[in-house]
């Protein structure tokens, strides 16, 4: 089917709706549930954008998914792997990890795109933006900035990369739940 074509467009509409009602409901936190919902619907559009498969295997479950994360913090790390990692790899995986270690909720989304060199892991790390491309990092420095303002550096974005073999983000913070 093309990108014009009726059915293209009822799915967009549908997918671009459920995503609004995700996002736009009121609270700092939602649940880990809401939030591998509202990606997935993120990614359902951006699917329809892209000619390439976009494989989005994610790990959560039990009680993890009553977890209670800042919303909109997996959403944008997704985003981060989808435009830097696949989309110039012509398509991939995008895999989540989202479990529970003692205390902590671990957060993790790996790509197996075109990785990231070790200066720019250092300047993303540092909060340093590349602002040469149209995407410019700008919703992986609002996760990290809102996760040290919430839990302080302890919850920093560490980053694995490796030019040609993609890239890991992860995240610890205190886990609550519902």
């Amino acid at each position: 089917q093309g990108e014009g074509t009726p059915a293209r467009a009822a799915h967009r509409t549908a997918a671009t709706a459920r995503l609004r009602a995700g996002l736009y409901s009121a609270g700092t936190f939602a649940t880990v549930a809401e939030g591998v919902t509202n990606t997935e619907n993120y990614l359902g559009l951006q699917q329809s954008r892209y000619e390439f498969a976009i494989h989005f295997p994610c790990e959560a479950g039990g009680e993890v998914m009553d977890a209670l994360p800042p919303k909109l913090i997996l959403q944008p790390l997704v985003e981060s792997a989808l435009f830097h990692g696949i989309a110039p790899a012509s398509g991939g995986n995008i895999a989540a990890r989202l479990v529970k270690e003692g205390e902590t909720l671990l957060v993790s989304v790996t790509d197996d795109g075109v990785g990231i060199s070790e200066e720019k892991r250092q300047k993303l790390a540092a909060g340093q933006l590349d602002n040469t491309r149209s995407y410019s990092h700008v919703g992986f420095k609002n996760v990290n900035d809102r996760l040290v303002l919430l839990y302080g550096e302890g919850s920093l974005l560490h980053i694995e990369s490796q030019e040609g073999h993609g890239t890991t983000v992860s995240f610890r913070i205190p886990f609550v739940s519902e």
